[in-house]
């Protein structure tokens, strides 16, 4: 397998002897100790987040210290997802964003459009999270629709007591 990462890194990483486990990761073990290669280059035992989701990209850029519960968040969308897409959700002929954080569910309001729910999913994760993890540049939306989009979920999460300060 093939691991990107900052050349600036290749004198320390070279000092390990690397192989892929089961989970797809680089790592490293000496004297019964793992070395995970992007907690390495992140110079941390915290949880390392990889923001597009493919853990051969070990470039700083994508990467990120978090927590567990956000780690948990950032993954793919499941295999039975008829959309294929994280998060949003048809029903009937409109789409609904959905994010969970501690067993409690937020939803967004309904949309006409997927794009519309896919921007939402966005705006909750950044109100609920504190950082969007679904990096996905939305093009048919205007400046103007995505600020009513975001200006009417934050009274929406506000009226339902959600602490935005996340």
């Amino acid at each position: 397998a093939t691991y990107i990462f900052d050349d600036c890194y290749y004198p320390i990483v070279k000092k390990y002897h690397w192989y892929t486990n089961y989970y797809g990761y680089c790592v490293s073990e000496s004297f019964n100790r793992l070395t995970w290669l992007h907690k390495l280059i992140m110079n941390t035992t915290d949880e390392v987040d990889h923001i597009d989701l493919n853990v051969k990209n070990n470039l700083k850029s994508n990467l990120r210290i978090c927590n567990r519960s956000l780690n948990n968040c950032n993954h793919k969308c499941r295999k039975d997802n008829k959309l294929k897409i994280k998060g949003v959700e048809k029903i009937n002929s409109t789409y609904r964003a959905i994010v969970r954080k501690n067993n409690k569910r937020y939803r967004s309001f309904m949309y006409k459009t997927i794009d519309e729910a896919i921007f939402a999913r966005q705006v909750l994760e950044e109100f609920i999270y504190g950082t969007s993890m679904t990096y996905k540049n939305i093009y048919n939306l205007s400046f103007q629709q995505k600020k009513i989009i975001k200006n009417n979920l934050k009274e929406k999460l506000k009226k339902e007591d959600v602490d935005l300060s996340a």
